[in-house]
């Protein structure tokens, strides 16, 4: 079980494959389990690492706030650990708000960014009361309801909804309070002009709550690419697989030749 000690928090890890690196970031509650399709559809032609914020899963309970700013300084001592100059950074869901923010944060350790059903910021009410009610349910009586629900709704199978389920029950609850809190407090809808990478933008047709997000970052971010994956909501990783693997695979081939081609002028 590897392990990363990170500013004294232990964090867990998985690092598969060679090549260009790929790091995936989780919303609030999930673990990396949830990439594990990525990890596997990916890791033959790039370094997939994926791992468990701290407090959810296998990693280390933390003393301190899990903010985005925090785990953004993680996936960087991370990337130092692993010897990991530079890669692309993406997230799923509010885990795509970290990733914005570290494309923001750490201009110079990123390839570009892939936002899978992400958001900038909770500007909605609908959204906004779903993460109201996620927040009153973070505590130790109901972890187990509120675990199994967020699962259940990611799962495409009876064997991932177990595999989620018994991943995300090991974490702390207040961690999870405190990373979705973050979330609903970020907002850089102003500042994504700042982001001159390219970033890849993956949203499912069904998914009709989040659209307005993704018309919002295609219009604001200098360099969007917007695709729709019919006939699935919000949980691409695990319900679009092939799709959100094949869109991954054909960004970044059109993204490194362009990073190598600046390089050499």
């Amino acid at each position: 079980m590897p392990m990363a000690d990170l500013d004294g928090t232990r964090i867990h890890y998985h690092d598969a494959g060679e090549g260009p690196a790929i790091i995936l970031v989780t919303p609030p509650l999930l673990t990396k389990a949830v990439f594990r399709y990525q990890t596997e559809g990916l890791s033959d032609a790039y370094r997939v690492i994926t791992f468990d914020v701290r407090g959810h899963g296998r990693s280390e309970r933390s003393h301190a706030p899990v903010d985005y700013s925090r785990i953004n300084e993680d996936i960087v001592r991370l990337m130092d650990v692993l010897g990991i100059r530079k890669a692309f950074v993406g997230g799923y869901s509010t885990g795509a708000g970290v990733a914005l923010d570290a494309l923001l944060a750490r201009p110079e350790r990123f390839y570009g960014g892939i936002v899978l059903s992400g958001l900038p910021e909770f500007g909605d009410f609908y959204n906004r009361a779903r993460l109201w009610a996620a927040k009153r349910m973070c505590n130790m009586r109901t972890k187990k309801v509120l675990a199994w629900a967020v699962c259940r709704g990611n799962a495409d199978c009876p064997e991932t909804h177990d595999r989620l389920f018994r991943e995300a029950m090991r974490g702390d609850p207040e961690n999870w309070l405190h990373y979705y809190a973050a979330s609903g407090e970020y907002r850089c809808t102003a500042q994504l002009g700042r982001i001159h990478h390219p970033v890849l933008l993956v949203y499912g047709g069904k998914d009709r709550s989040f659209h307005r997000y993704a018309r919002l970052l295609k219009r604001e971010l200098l360099q969007a690419e917007l695709n729709m994956v019919e006939g699935v909501s919000h949980q691409l990783p695990t319900k679009a697989p092939e799709a959100v693997n094949g869109l991954i695979r054909q960004f970044a081939a059109r993204v490194l030749p362009r990073v190598a081609a600046d390089r050499s002028d």
